[in-house]
């Protein structure tokens, strides 16, 4: 038998990750801009009496971390499978990790969506597949990250893995809370 394998959206991927780097790169325009700027007056030992240049600097911490954060939900949430005859390998490229599991050693699959909020409200949900291993390693498939999405539902059941049922999203503080 072949291998069928799903294939990364690049184009999502390129997006994101074109946010997550404009974003650092503007925060460090403006940090050094304002290092330019705030340092003469600084090593003078000039204290600025509004606290306007705590606020610009927390600003600029801010987007670091936004950027930050942003290039690892991308790099988190980027997977996608390869299916074999006698197991599945799971690859998340940005992170350059593989791993091999054979059918035994997967415990089931949910379907799940996942939901991108602005102020709590859905903007819009994207299909996930979500994979559980015997060793409590959780892997989810997102429809938006991955070309032919449609065949992984399909093909885990093809080699009669477990459906554990749907999923309802879960919000972490950092990734997802996941219920089986």
């Amino acid at each position: 038998m072949k291998r069928i394998r799903t294939y990364p959206n690049i184009f999502w991927i390129a997006f994101n990750l074109f946010i997550a780097f404009f974003v650092f790169w503007f925060s460090m325009n403006i940090l050094f801009a304002v290092l330019q700027i705030q340092l003469p007056i600084l090593l003078k030992f000039n204290k600025g009496e509004s606290g306007a240049d705590g606020i610009i600097f927390l600003f600029i911490f801010l987007l670091i971390l936004i950027s930050i954060y942003q290039f690892y939900i991308v790099s988190y949430r980027t997977s996608y499978v390869i299916f074999h005859e006698n197991g599945i390998a799971l690859i998340k490229p940005l992170r350059a990790k593989v791993k091999f599991y054979t059918w035994q050693e997967i415990k089931g699959f949910s379907t799940s969506q996942i939901c991108y909020n602005l102020r709590s409200e859905p903007v819009w949900c994207s299909d996930s597949v979500v994979i559980y291993t015997n060793d409590k390693e959780v892997f989810e498939i997102i429809k938006v990250y991955n070309f032919r999405f449609n065949i992984v539902e399909k093909k885990l059941k093809e080699y009669n893995v477990n459906y554990l049922g749907f999923e309802p999203f879960k919000s972490g503080f950092i990734v997802r809370k996941y219920k089986f």
